[in-house]
């Protein structure tokens, strides 16, 4: 306390700030803080996760290639009655599932639609 008065003394410093301009900076200071912790925009990845990304990349592109390869060779293959059965049920399965393409609500009250 001090010898003068009978308060005692406190060095805290009180800000007056008036109630729609403390939420503004509320928020300033929470987005800051958010922005400080969690910013992913100032970080690089490093050379070597950037090397293995791009490995994967061209391991990928390398195995859809090899499958389109396998897939053609056996399309070519197939007799041509083979072919026409082939096309038929990508036709029907194709009726079939138009179905399951229609949104949960419609399927569930409006179930005269095909």
């Amino acid at each position: 306390m001090h010898e003068d008065s009978m308060q005692p003394v406190t060095f805290a410093v009180k800000m007056k700030i008036p109630g729609c301009h403390r939420l503004i900076v509320m928020l300033l200071l929470a987005g800051s803080m958010l922005m400080c912790e969690s910013c992913i925009f100032g970080r690089r990845e490093s050379k070597q996760v950037r090397q293995a990304d791009k490995a994967t990349d061209e391991m990928a592109k390398e195995n859809q290639a090899e499958f389109n390869k396998a897939l053609k060779h056996h399309m070519d293959s197939q007799s041509e009655q083979t072919k026409k059965q082939m096309k038929k049920m990508k036709r029907l399965q194709k009726k079939q599932n138009k179905v399951r393409k229609r949104s949960l609500w419609d399927r569930i009250f409006r179930n005269k639609c095909p």
